[in-house]
C-alpha cells in the first residue's frame, strides 16, 4: 500500500497524550486541523493595515484633523490597542476557521488607510 508523504508525516508524529498532530511544511497544530499558510498571511496584513492605520490616524490628528469613528474616538491613534485588537480579531477568525472572511477585512483595511491617508495629504 502506498502512502502520500503527508500521510506518512501525519503516522509518525504524535504528542505525549498520543494525539495525532497535523504536520504539513510549515505548520503544526495540535487542534485537528492545519492552519493554512494563507491565514498567517492574510492574519499578519490585517495588523500591519490596522497598525497603518492607527500612525495614519495619529498624522491627521497631529495636523487638526478629527477621529471620524465613534467607535475608536476613545483610543483614537493608540498603536499598542489597536494592534491588540487586531490581534484578537485575527485569533478569533482563524480559530472559527473564517480566513476568507479576513481577506474581506483586508480590503476594507486598505480603503481605510487609503481614505485617511487621503485627508492627511489634504491638510500638507
Amino acid at each position: 500500500m502506498h502512502f502520500s508523504r503527508m500521510e506518512r508525516l501525519r503516522r509518525l508524529y504524535r504528542d505525549h497524550s498520543s494525539r495525532l498532530l497535523l504536520v504539513d511544511m510549515l505548520r503544526v497544530c495540535p487542534f485537528g486541523k492545519a492552519i493554512p499558510l494563507s491565514a498567517y498571511v492574510s492574519g499578519l496584513l490585517f495588523i500591519f493595515l490596522n497598525l497603518a492605520d492607527a500612525w495614519v490616524t495619529k498624522q491627521l490628528l497631529a495636523h487638526g484633523g478629527g477621529e471620524a469613528n465613534v467607535i475608536v474616538s476613545a483610543y483614537g491613534s493608540d498603536m499598542l490597542i489597536k494592534g491588540f485588537l487586531s490581534l484578537a480579531i485575527v485569533l478569533v477568525l482563524v480559530r472559527l476557521g473564517k480566513v476568507k472572511l479576513l481577506w474581506v477585512l483586508n480590503v476594507c483595511m486598505v480603503a481605510v488607510v487609503l481614505w485617511t491617508g487621503g485627508w492627511v495629504l489634504t491638510y500638507l
